[in-house]
């Protein structure tokens, strides 16, 4: 008997996971329109829109930051359109409704936005036509009473996760609650706008070496809502590894990047994806802090499971260094991943708190164990763009916590 599964889940829970099929649904809807009769920016301030329904009387200054908004509102679609179709492995399917009214709208909608590509390549749509019959409910049928004891469940059942990103053994060695709240729970976080910034400028350094960017300015087309500085330091570290003499012998013809991998341990299926992949080597980039090396060494093991090679290499792009690896060396870590597996299948999410990786996780706010001291409130004043490294709100978030499929 063949039995088959399927994950239902938003675009952002998807985000570092892969899939052999992945369907993309309801690509046609429109998203709403913005009738807010103020606008608020940071830095420009508010504007509030004209009392004429008939006409657009808004003020320059409301119609700019109108623009800003929608601007920046496409780009994020845009992004998160990229991250659903990139979901699968082998075959991608694309559904929505074909419109019959204005072909100027369908062009703001996600499938508008793939049309052009999809003729280019040659792929043809498939129409199935409406049948009203098809949409009916089913009759319902009347059962025949059964009478057996039954017994409620008033707690929680947990659920324990089946499939993972590859860095969710370090996010639980570090804190078993963190990880339940990211993987289990599947909650955001409650971070700073600004404790974004060092993952966002992570994602363009992936971006460069991948796409061989060489200017800021064609880089900053990735995330035009990040302010010019980080795009250039995400510049200036892929860079680093196009001349550094460090990085020579990872550099030239042969050499594939973002690969994706997939592994089963046990229960848990496992995905992620090689930042650098060659006949005799992995690399994974690290834009972040080398004090995390131990869940490192983590996500190497799992590249070195699905990937065998020679050696394994953490490059630290920010200090211009790396830490080699043997597949022996990385092997002795395999006790840690077996005592990480038995605890997430027992449901073993006790907090690990600590007054620093407290102040630098998204969920202090609501965690009950939180240590965060003041450092973490005061930041919520602070300006996103003062995440800098070496200002205190560097330590929030670390761009290399995050699996993100740039």
């Amino acid at each position: 008997m063949c039995l088959f599964y399927f994950s239902l889940m938003t675009v952002h829970r998807s985000e570092g996971l892969e899939w052999p099929v992945v369907a993309v649904v309801d690509l046609a809807r429109q998203t709403r329109s913005d009738d807010s009769p103020i606008l608020l920016d940071p830095e420009i301030g508010a504007a509030l829109k004209g009392t004429d329904s008939n006409t657009d009387d808004s003020s320059c200054l409301f119609r700019l930051l109108r623009y800003q908004k929608a601007r920046r509102e496409s780009d994020e679609h845009r992004r998160v359109l990229y991250v659903a179709t990139t979901r699968a492995r082998d075959y991608l399917i694309l559904t929505a409704t074909k419109s019959k009214g204005d072909s100027g709208s369908e062009s703001k909608t996600s499938i508008g936005l793939l049309t052009a590509g999809l003729t280019s390549a040659g792929i043809t749509t498939e129409e199935w036509p409406f049948s009203r019959e098809d949409s009916l409910p089913p009759v319902a049928v009347e059962l025949p009473a059964v009478h057996r004891d039954v017994k409620a469940y008033l707690d929680p059942i947990e659920v324990i996760p089946s499939v993972l990103p590859v860095t969710s053994l370090a996010a639980y060695e570090e804190c078993p609650l963190k990880f339940h709240y990211s993987n289990v729970e599947g909650h955001p976080g409650l971070s700073t706008g600004g404790s974004s910034i060092p993952i966002r400028r992570g994602n363009l350094v992936h971006f460069a070496l991948q796409h061989d960017i060489q200017t800021a300015r064609e880089l900053g087309n990735f995330d035009r809502s990040l302010h010019p500085r980080f795009v250039h330091e995400a510049l200036d570290l892929a860079n680093r590894f196009r001349s550094d003499p460090v990085y020579a012998a990872f550099r030239g013809d042969g050499v594939e990047h973002e690969v994706p991998i997939s592994l089963r341990l046990g229960r848990f299926d496992f995905s992620g994806r090689i930042d650098l992949l060659g006949a005799g080597f992995v690399v994974d980039f690290k834009t972040g802090r080398r004090d995390r090396e131990p869940g490192y060494q983590l996500q190497l093991l799992l590249y070195a499971l699905a990937a065998p090679r020679e050696k394994y290499v953490l490059a630290y792009l920010s200090e211009g260094d790396i830490a080699r690896y043997s597949p022996e060396q990385l092997k002795t870590h395999l006790p840690r991943v077996e005592a990480i597996l038995d605890g997430i299948s027992a449901g073993d999410y006790q907090a690990k708190p600590s007054e620093k990786l407290c102040e630098r996780c998204r969920y202090r706010k609501i965690c009950p164990a939180s240590m965060a001291s003041s450092l973490s409130t005061n930041l919520k004043n602070q300006s996103p763009y003062d995440d800098a490294p070496g200002n205190p709100a560097d330590s929030i978030e670390d761009e290399d916590e995050v699996d993100l499929d740039p």
